[in-house]
């Protein structure tokens, strides 16, 4: 009952991303390329669920935070 309720992915990374270990995202799948990015690039470790984006863009775009990144990552 005294957990935090969020609507926005943004405003959780914004005002909690200290206090996350990591990330599971599995939201709809139109939707997965943005919060793992959002998420490498604050530092957290990240698994997604199939598939990891639509686009080729996207593709690169989570590639490169990868990069970047010092957590772990998994797509299951």
């Amino acid at each position: 009952p005294a957990a935090k309720f969020y609507t926005d992915m943004r405003k959780l990374f914004d005002e909690q991303h200290a206090a996350i270990d990591a990330v599971v995202v599995s939201t709809p799948d139109h939707t997965h390329a943005w919060p793992v990015v959002r998420a490498l690039k604050l530092g957290l470790h990240v698994y997604c669920e199939k598939p990891l984006a639509r686009t080729v863009g996207e593709v690169r775009a989570i590639r490169a935070a990868a990069a970047a990144a010092r957590g772990a990552t998994q797509r299951g």
